[in-house]
C-alpha cells in the first residue's frame, strides 16, 4: 500500500486487509473503489489473480510494475484503468540461499502483532532449481465491538506460501511452475464491508420505525461499532501456474496455463438494516462464495533484428462461481416485530438463497511495431474478445428473498464481441530524451442485477463499459542518469459507465449503464541521485474527472448533473521520498527512508440516492512514514519503522448504515 500511494496518477483507498482499492487516473464511480467490478487488473508474473478480494503478501518479490491507462489489447477485460504486476524472484541454479524476517508492530490505541516470513532457494541440479516462500501475519486491530465488549477486534490473520520450480530443458526451452496458497481471516471491523466503525447509541427494544434517541456519529479517535456477535471475513486463494518458453530462430513461443480457486465466508450481524437496535437479537448472515477458473494463453514474440517487431497471442478463461446467502433471526424476545408487520421469531429464516455466476472469454490479440529510423517507432495493437456470461438463481426462500425468488428461471445469459485498440508513436531525440503519443482503449465486462426484497426490474442486465485514453508523454535522463524526469498528459473519454445506485423497488443496490465522463490529467516523476548516499524522489499528479452529461434516475429525475466530479479519485496527489545511507563501520551500514504523501479531498458519491450520498467530501490527508535500518554485510539487518508517524486519521469511506446510523472506514493509525 505504501508503494502504490507514491505512484503519480494512483489513488489508494485504505479499506482494510484484502479490501483496499487502487484507482488509476480517476477511473471509478465510487468512493470505495469500483464496488461492482474491478476497473484494474492484478497479475503475479504472467498470470492474472482473481479480480476481487485478493490481498497477496509481497514476500520475496523482485519488483512491482504499474501500467497506467487502459491495457486492453494485451491484458483484456478489467484493464480499464491499468494493470499492477507483482514479479517474483525466480529460482536460481547457482547456489543455495535463503532468508527469514520477523517483525513486531504496535498500532496506536490498539494491539500488538507480528509478521514472520522467509524463503529458501535450492538448486536441484545444474538445470533444475526450486524456491519456496512462506509467511504468517498476525496484524493488530484497533476497533472495539461494544456489543460483545471485545477490544481491538479488527485483527488480520494471514498464512500463505509459494513454491516455484524452474527447469532449463535445453538452451532453447525452459519450464516454470508457480504454486500459491493463502488463507486470510479478517476479524470484524475494517475490511469485511459490513461491520465497520459506526455511530454509537444506547440499545433499545423499541420496534421499527423507532430508533435510538442518543445517536452519536463515528469517532475516529475512539473507533467502535456495536454488534451482538464478533463478525469475520475469511478468504482462501489457491493458484497453480505453468509456463513453457521455447526459443525458435525468429520468434519466442510461450505457452501458459493456470488454475485458480477462491473461496470466501462472511459472517455478520445485519440487524441494524432491518431496524433492530436491541442488545440481545442477532440477524445472523452467512455469505459463502466459491469460484474457480481455468486460464490458457499462447503467445508468439518476434526476436529478429529488422525494423519490424510483432507479437500475437490467444487467450481463454473459463470461470465458474457459486454464491450462497442465508439470514437467520436469533432472539430471546417475544415482542419483536420487523418493519412493523413481520413477527420476529427465534430461528426464523429471512433469506436462504443460492446463485451461480459463470463467464467465458476467448480472445485473440496482437501488436506490430515498425521502426522507421533509429529514433522513430510506430506500434499498432488490437484485441478481439468474445465474452459469454451466464448466471442465475437456483433457489430463494424466506420473506426477504422476493426479488431473488422471482428471478428463478429468468434467463440471465449474454454475449458480447468487444474490440480494443492501441496506437503508439515514439520518437527519441537522443539516448536521453524520448517522447510518445498514445491512443488506447479498454473495457470492463457487464453482468446482471438481481432483486432484493422486491421484484426484478427491467434494467436487470448491464453491459460492458469502455474508454479511450489519449496520452502525450516524455521521458528524460540528465547528468549521466543521476537525474530522471518524466511527464505525461492525458485525456480519457469514458462511455456506458457502470454505475451503482439504490433501487427503491427491490430495496437493493443495482448497476446500470449510464452516461459518459471525461478525465483530464497530468503526471510528473522526478528522481535525483544527489550524492552516492542521498536519493530524492518527487511525484505529482493532477486528475480532473467529471460527467459530460446528466444522469437520469427513476421518473426522469436528474440524479447527477453534467460537470459533477466522479467520486473516489483525488484531484491533487503529491509525494516526496528521501533515501539516505552511510557506512558506520567496515561491516555496518545505516539506511534511512522518509516519505510524505498528500492526497486532496474527493467526492463521496455521484448519485443522490446512493448510500454514500449526503456526506461531506472525504477530507484530504497528509501521511508521513519513517524508517531506519542497520545492515551487516553478512545479511543481518535490524529496522525500526513508523508508518503514519503523525497519526493522521481520516475517513476513507462513509455511508448510511441501517435505518438510522452511519458507518465509516478509516485509514490505519500510527503503526510502529
Amino acid at each position: 500500500d505504501q508503494i502504490m500511494a507514491t505512484v503519480p496518477g494512483v489513488t489508494l483507498l485504505e479499506l482494510g486487509p484484502g479490501s483496499s482499492a487502487i484507482v488509476f487516473r480517476g477511473i471509478t464511480t465510487s468512493s470505495f473503489g469500483n464496488a461492482n467490478s474491478a476497473a484494474s487488473s492484478t497479475y503475479i508474473d504472467e498470470f492474472p489473480l482473481a479480480l476481487r478480494d485478493i490481498d497477496i503478501k509481497l514476500v520475496d518479490m523482485a519488483q512491482i510494475e504499474v501500467l497506467k491507462g487502459p491495457q486492453g489489447t494485451l491484458y483484456g477485460q478489467s484493464a480499464l484503468g491499468g494493470v499492477t504486476r507483482y514479479i517474483t524472484n525466480r529460482p536460481d541454479f547457482e547456489k543455495v540461499s535463503g532468508g527469514v524476517g520477523l517483525t513486531g508492530e504496535n498500532v496506536a490505541d490498539g494491539d500488538e502483532g507480528y509478521q514472520a516470513q522467509g524463503y529458501i532457494n535450492i538448486p536441484l541440479s545444474d538445470n533444475l532449481a526450486a524456491r519456496a516462500v512462506f509467511y504468517n501475519y498476525d496484524r493488530p486491530g484497533f476497533i472495539d465491538n461494544l456489543g460483545t465488549n471485545t477490544e481491538n477486534i479488527n485483527s488480520e490473520e494471514t498464512t500463505g506460501g509459494r513454491l516455484a520450480l524452474r527447469w532449463a530443458i535445453s538452451d532453447r526451452a525452459e519450464f516454470n511452475l508457480l504454486y500459491l496458497n493463502q488463507s486470510q481471516r479478517v476479524n470484524s471491523g475494517q475490511g469485511n464491508g459490513i461491520q465497520a466503525i459506526a455511530s454509537t447509541y444506547t440499545p433499545t427494544n423499541a420496534n421499527f420505525p423507532a430508533t435510538p434517541t442518543d445517536i452519536r456519529p463515528p469517532d475516529l479517535e475512539n473507533p467502535t461499532f456495536r454488534s451482538n456477535i464478533n463478525p469475520f471475513f475469511e478468504r482462501e486463494f489457491e493458484a497453480l501456474n505453468l509456463k513453457l518458453d521455447v526459443d525458435f530462430k525468429y520468434f519466442d513461443l510461450s505457452i501458459m496455463g493456470a488454475r485458480k480457486e477462491r473461496k470466501s465466508h462472511i459472517k455478520s450481524d445485519v440487524s441494524l438494516w432491518i431496524g433492530i437496535y436491541d442488545d440481545v437479537t442477532t440477524t445472523l448472515e452467512n455469505i459463502r462464495s466459491d469460484f474457480d477458473a481455468t486460464t490458457f494463453e499462447a503467445r508468439l514474440v518476434s526476436t529478429g533484428d529488422g525494423p519490424i517487431e510483432w507479437l500475437a497471442g490467444v487467450w481463454y478463461e473459463n470461470e465458474k462461481g457459486d454464491l450462497r446467502t442465508s439470514d437467520i433471526l436469533q432472539t430471546p424476545r417475544t415482542d419483536l416485530v420487523i418493519f412493523g408487520f413481520l413477527p420476529g421469531i427465534d430461528g426464523a429464516v429471512l433469506t436462504d438463497s443460492e446463485r451461480f455466476d459463470d463467464q467465458k472469454e476467448l480472445a485473440v490479440y496482437g501488436e506490430v511495431s515498425y521502426r522507421f529510423t533509429d529514433k522513430a517507432k510506430l506500434t499498432l495493437g488490437y484485441r478481439r474478445a468474445d465474452l459469454e456470461l451466464d448466471s442465475g438463481v437456483l433457489r430463494a426462500d424466506g420473506p426477504f428473498a422476493g426479488g431473488l425468488r422471482n428471478a428463478i428461471g429468468v434467463p440471465e445469459d449474454a454475449q458480447e464481441d468487444i474490440n480494443t485498440y492501441k496506437v503508439n508513436i515514439e520518437y527519441a531525440f537522443n539516448d536521453n530524451i524520448l517522447t510518445y503519443v498514445l491512443a488506447s482503449s479498454g473495457y470492463r465486462a457487464g453482468g446482471f442485477n438481481r432483486g432484493g426484497i422486491g421484484s426484478v426490474t427491467a434494467n436487470s442486465a448491464y453491459e460492458s463499459d469502455s474508454l479511450w485514453d489519449y496520452e502525450l508523454g516524455i521521458r528524460t535522463a540528465w547528468m549521466e542518469n543521476r537525474l530522471t524526469a518524466n511527464a505525461a498528459a492525458y485525456y480519457i473519454d469514458w462511455s456506458d459507465i457502470q454505475l451503482r445506485s439504490w433501487d427503491v423497488t427491490t430495496a437493493s443496490q443495482r448497476i446500470q449503464n449510464a452516461g459518459t465522463a471525461e478525465i483530464f490529467g497530468l503526471e510528473t516523476e522526478i528522481r535525483y541521485q544527489a550524492t552516492d548516499s542521498l536519493h530524492l524522489s518527487l511525484n505529482y499528479a493532477y486528475t480532473d474527472a467529471s460527467l459530460t452529461e446528466d444522469l437520469l434516475g427513476a421518473g426522469g429525475i436528474v440524479d447527477a448533473k453534467d460537470g459533477d466530479t466522479l467520486p473516489g479519485s483525488s484531484k491533487n496527489t503529491f509525494s516526496l521520498l528521501v533515501d539516505w545511507q552511510m557506512a558506520l563501520t567496515e561491516d555496518l551500514d545505516l539506511q534511512t527512508n522518509a516519505s510524505y504523501v498528500y492526497t486532496s479531498s474527493r467526492a463521496p458519491s455521484l448519485l443522490t440516492g446512493d448510500l454514500t450520498s449526503g456526506f461531506p467530501d472525504v477530507p484530504s490527508s497528509d501521511v508521513v512514514n519513517l524508517s531506519a535500518a542497520i545492515k551487516h554485510n553478512n545479511g543481518i539487518s535490524v529496522s525500526l519503522f513508523a508508518n503514519n508517524l503523525l497519526d493522521d486519521r481520516n475517513i476513507q469511506y462513509q455511508a448510511r448504515l441501517g435505518t438510522a446510523l452511519e458507518s465509516a472506514i478509516m485509514n490505519r493509525p500510527r503503526t510502529i
